[in-house]
């Protein structure tokens, strides 16, 4: 868990102020940032856009909140749910079985390869949905290009799409944690919030020994770390 920001209105200046703040904690966060990603939700990507320069880091945005967007697009244009099954895959990939991977426009590896490839698919889409091909052309190709496709999660260093589903998890999690209730002061909200993120780090330190609820994911296995009692048996 992170730098935690407790605000209660979703506007630009609330994430202004959280992204001022780190800078004041850190005057070189800006340019120690890599990369930065977002639900896509305009006050942050706003905020972010006056904090930080687009030379300086990657801007992600979740393919998972993309994919429900264009879902819901998809049904207010009436589309067919084969329709729509068809034309989320042609966007997203799809997983053909448990091996093969039928990859999508978000997969591409340079943004004159998605342009290409987003011509080849209007035929099909115009027959599918007349009107959605010109759309995704004006609203979201850019937005493909600049945050979503492989050419952009390589920059980032990311294996595969990016998603900000394990944010969500552990805001929902925190929300277990201190309670649903809401009725809780601040000091105790913070009080709880740093229990929760010291328990996160003895997990974390426990997955590195093996000795713990949860397992280091395959690309963090470089930096487990080998037990007392499997070194004094050696």
């Amino acid at each position: 868990m992170g730098p935690t920001f407790v605000h209660t209105h979703r506007d630009e200046n609330s994430y202004l102020r959280f992204f001022s703040a780190l800078n004041r904690m850190n005057p070189n966060f800006r340019y120690q940032m890599q990369a930065i990603g977002s639900d896509g939700d305009e006050a942050t990507m706003n905020a972010i856009a006056v904090s930080f320069t687009p030379e300086s880091f990657v801007n992600l945005l979740c393919a998972s909140h993309k994919k429900e967007n264009i879902e819901y697009k998809l049904k207010e244009m009436k589309s067919a749910t084969p329709a729509t099954r068809h034309i989320v895959s042609d966007i997203f990939g799809t997983n053909v079985d448990s091996i093969l991977y039928q990859k999508g426009l978000i997969d591409s590896e340079t943004t004159s390869e998605f342009d290409s490839r987003l011509r080849d698919l209007k035929t099909t889409w115009d027959h599918l949905v007349p009107t959605f091909h010109a759309w995704f052309v004006s609203n979201e190709s850019e937005k493909f290009k600049s945050h979503l496709i492989k050419a952009v999660t390589d920059q980032a260093q990311l294996d595969g799409h990016f998603s900000n589903n394990r944010v969500e998890s552990t805001n929902n999690n925190v929300k277990d944690w201190v309670g649903r209730s809401g009725k809780v002061t601040l000091p105790v909200f913070n009080r709880k919030v740093e229990e929760y993120a010291t328990c996160q780090q003895q997990e974390f330190e426990m997955a590195i020994y093996a000795n713990g609820p949860y397992d280091l994911a395959s690309t963090y296995l470089f930096k487990k770390r080998e037990t007392y009692l499997e070194w004094a048996e050696r």
